[in-house]
């Protein structure tokens, strides 16, 4: 269902933008990929976490403890749990304020242009009314 209902956001972003409206498709497009810039980041640091921890794994299987002793390497592990904690903490809020963000811009901006532009929506419906069953796709044409 969520498929239908992307695919109908971006066909009105190609239609207002169709119609010069091409300020709206530009600010979410920047915020979508703000938002998918933050999720790939959260996964780098799990990556840079787990390379972190599997360095350390070969780094003592090679060279024994005895490289730190064991109430430092407990308290360095903790530290570094902690921050992987706040880092995540701090780009969950982040992604999800700049999701609440593209929402409503996307909103308000869809409400706007069309109270301002009611024939577009008009126009639309009369030229998929008046398609002939030989013109699959009269939008296109």
């Amino acid at each position: 269902m969520w498929r239908i209902h992307w695919e109908i956001v971006c066909a009105l972003l190609d239609l207002i933008a169709a119609n010069d409206g091409t300020t709206l498709k530009k600010e979410y497009t920047h915020l979508s990929d703000v938002y998918h810039g933050i999720g790939a980041a959260r996964m780098g640091m799990w990556l840079g976490f787990g390379a972190g921890l599997a360095a350390a794994a070969v780094h003592a299987g090679v060279d024994g403890l005895a490289f730190l002793p064991v109430l430092e390497a407990g308290l360095v592990m903790l530290m570094l749990v902690g921050c992987m904690g706040w880092g995540f903490s701090v780009l969950r809020r982040v992604r999800r304020r700049t999701w609440v963000s593209s929402r409503s811009v996307l909103g308000r901006g869809l409400r706007l242009y069309f109270a301002s532009h009611p024939d577009v929506l008009r126009d639309v419906t009369e030229i998929e009314r008046n398609a002939s069953p030989e013109e699959p796709d009269a939008l296109t044409a």
